[in-house]
Parts: structure tokens; sequence; C-alpha cells
């Protein structure tokens, strides 16, 4: 999702860029740039947010494996 959410971002920078620079740009396009930018951009941090908490859950099961294999040696 996080890269999806990106790459969206990415397109719609660049086409408001674009506008911006032909001078073809409303204020009311521009707030909604803005606020479609602030959302993607939301969740593309939740995504990776929840990415990071997974990858912590992870190593510590992989530990908790590792640690148990040794006790019982």
């Amino acid at each position: 999702m996080a890269v999806t959410c990106a790459s969206s971002l990415r397109d719609l920078m660049a086409h408001t860029s674009k506008m911006v620079a032909s001078g073809a740009v409303s204020r009311s396009s521009m707030q909604h740039s803005l606020t479609t930018a602030q959302e993607m951009a939301d969740l593309v941090l939740k995504s990776a947010e929840k990415a990071a908490a997974l990858i912590t859950s992870f190593k510590r099961v992989a530990v908790d494996d590792v640690s148990e294999q040794r006790r019982s040696f």
C-alpha cells in the first residue's frame, strides 16, 4: 500500500507542478491537490509504521524461537 500511495503522490505532485509552471492552476485545484497529498502522505506513514511494527514483532518471535531452542539442549 505504501508503494502505491507514494507513487500516486509523486504523480500528483508532478501534475500539480506542471499546472503551476504553466500558470493554469486555480486556488481550488491547488487546495484539492494539497489536501489529497496530505491524505496520501498520512497513508504512507501509517503503512510504514505498521510494517515497522510487524518487523519488530517478527524479530521478537525469531529471538524467542532461538532462545527456546538453546534452552532445550
